[in-house]
């Protein structure tokens, strides 16, 4: 199963306790699900610095094998797991820090509709 497959559940099912009138519950459970799972994927795929010429992880101040005795490793970054981007796939979006909800529905504040993208 992928990132977007759990996303893809998680939104269907909001969106199936919101068709019902249950959006309160729905959200909190769904919203503290997903923060769930976004922990866990994140500490799976977390960012991380290679050599793009050797692939190591390790000093930046040695020398890179690839490069010669002179030159140090060219490091790239690779950005893991991408906690926004899944919660908005879910439906969702981060609370501001200091709200008492961890997460809100994506749509019209203070309606109770939300949209569907």
């Amino acid at each position: 199963m992928h990132y977007e497959d759990v996303a893809g559940l998680l939104r269907a099912t909001r969106e199936k306790f919101i068709g019902t009138g249950n959006t309160g519950e729905a959200q909190d459970a769904i919203g503290t699900l997903a923060h769930s799972f976004s922990i866990l994927f994140a500490a799976d795929h977390p960012d991380y610095d290679y050599c793009g010429h050797c692939g190591s992880g390790v000093d930046v101040t040695a020398t890179c094998p690839n490069l010669g005795e002179r030159e140090h490793h060219s490091y790239v970054h690779h950005e893991g797991f991408n906690r926004k981007q899944f919660l908005a796939a879910c439906g969702l979006k981060p609370a501001r820090p200091y709200s008492t909800s961890m997460f809100r529905p994506v749509g019209e504040p203070g309606t109770g509709k939300t949209t569907g993208g």
